[in-house]
């Protein structure tokens, strides 16, 4: 499951960053880069502090196995 997860955000990571950022960026600078990092960690802060306790939890009581 681990992989199949790297794969998928290295695939996204690599079709956004350097083809459309890169289209962006020749056209409107390089503060593209700034606000999709930025959107990027605004989405995992929010998505951590809402989801984080509750995985937890499930992982606990279904016993799954997690590193």
């Amino acid at each position: 499951w681990w992989l199949a997860g790297i794969s998928h955000h290295m695939s996204g990571y690599s079709a956004v960053l350097f083809v459309a950022y890169a289209g962006v960026a020749y056209t409107t600078g390089i503060t593209v880069y700034f606000w999709g990092f930025a959107s990027i960690g605004v989405g995992v802060g929010i998505g951590s502090w809402l989801f984080a306790a509750r995985w937890n939890r499930l992982r606990s009581r279904f016993g799954v196995a997690s590193p």
